[in-house]
């Protein structure tokens, strides 16, 4: 199967673009999409080892999911913080161990 990176532009007031929000895609269409945990780590492999965040983002900042799994795992420490912003998802529940993880 194969995998797109979708990327959402993010605009100043002024129209300029200042980030890209990462949005995983299967390219084929066919079967269960992925969801979750699976799609914001196939985002994060795709845009940093296939093709290089400078490639996917350029000096933009890349807008990337993440499952309270993700955060948890400590899964965006391994990401640059220069060009990356952590996005918590709207349903993760948020609780002393999130707190922690996502101030680390």
């Amino acid at each position: 199967m194969d995998f797109l990176i979708g990327r959402q532009p993010i605009f100043t007031s002024q129209r300029k673009v200042v980030a890209y929000e990462l949005l995983f895609r299967c390219a084929d269409g066919d079967g269960e999409p992925f969801q979750g945990t699976l799609a914001s780590n196939q985002v994060i492999l795709d845009a940093l080892l296939q093709y290089g965040l400078p490639r996917v983002v350029g000096d933009c900042k890349a807008f990337i999911n993440f499952t309270r799994e993700n955060l948890l795992e400590g899964t965006a420490l391994l990401l640059p913080k220069s060009h990356v912003v952590i996005e918590v998802l709207e349903d993760v529940e948020v609780d002393d161990k999130l707190i922690a993880a996502v101030q680390r």
